[in-house]
């Protein structure tokens, strides 16, 4: 059998045996996570996904390796994406495209914190720091080195980041400047 029947072969015994079943699983703004069924053909190495802007117009693929899911980044907020997955074999040989599936990324993403900065007395203490952001936006927060994050430092749409601030036997007025989603939260501490 020729390399050409070879690799024909593969490609109808994938479509006819898999049952790929791509679909948008979870999204977020700016990305969208893709679950397949794996396909039972044994010579399958991998599976690449195709997406774009325009049904069956994919501009961008990217390579999946062996897994069954892979989270795509850098989507534009508010479009319209098309989605569909292919297999290979060891020799590079690709499948047709799988069903396809489309997803409607959300509108970009907006950030507000409350309250944007805190003043600490000499024995220190602590503060919650309220995250406002649209259900599926992605956000994270950073410490100083005299600050410690006592929740989670990261979290999806709105939430809560607390910061504890130890005691401050100096004479002077420190202040740090950390980050919440983006946005600046100011830590000033009045020392003895």
């Amino acid at each position: 059998m020729n390399h050409r029947n070879v690799a024909k072969s593969f490609l109808l015994f994938f479509l006819s045996t898999l049952l790929l079943s791509l679909y948008a699983m979870s999204a977020y703004a700016a990305r969208a996570t893709l679950t397949w069924s794996a396909g039972s053909d044994p010579k399958i190495a991998g599976y690449n996904i195709h997406y774009g802007t325009k049904s069956r117009t994919y501009t961008q693929s990217v390579n999946a390796g062996s897994e069954t899911s892979y989270t795509i980044v850098g989507l534009e907020g508010s479009t319209e994406y098309y989605f569909a997955a292919t297999a290979y074999n060891a020799q590079g040989v690709q499948s047709g495209y799988s069903n396809e599936v489309s997803y409607t990324t959300p509108t970009n993403c907006t950030y507000t914190i409350s309250p944007t900065a805190w003043l600490f007395p000499p024995p220190g203490g602590a503060v919650q720091v309220m995250v406002i952001t649209q259900r599926g936006c992605d956000w994270t927060a950073t410490g100083t080195s005299w600050t410690t994050i006592t929740s989670k430092a990261s979290g999806t749409g709105s939430g809560t980041v607390k910061y504890s601030v130890p005691a401050d036997n100096s004479a002077g007025i420190r202040t740090a400047a950390t980050t919440i989603a983006g946005r600046i939260f100011t830590i000033t501490q009045v020392g003895r």
